[in-house]
């Protein structure tokens, strides 16, 4: 049985996490549904590699928990949290 990161707090130890980098082949919008907490608490920067039809799901999660996002690369997409500003 697959547990999110708040439910495991025993094995992983962290304040706050400025920036996520994922890039899972294929598991990365089951993996934000099991970020949700993250998500819309932490309001951390996510780089998230895509691969094969997760483009959709993972943007669309992504703007319905208040993150703008950009394309940065092949396959790749930039979210920040709205009204992030990083100058």
């Amino acid at each position: 049985m697959a547990a999110s990161l708040f439910e495991r707090r025993d094995l992983i130890s962290f304040r706050h996490q400025d920036l996520i980098k994922m890039d899972i082949e294929g598991g990365e919008a089951l993996a934000l549904l099991g970020a949700l907490r993250i998500l819309s608490e932490r309001h951390t920067i996510w780089f998230i590699e895509l691969h094969g039809d997760q483009a959709k799901p993972c943007i669309d999660l992504l703007k319905a928990n208040g993150y703008r996002v950009r394309n940065v690369g092949l396959n790749h997409i930039l979210a920040e949290p709205e009204g992030y500003n990083n100058l």
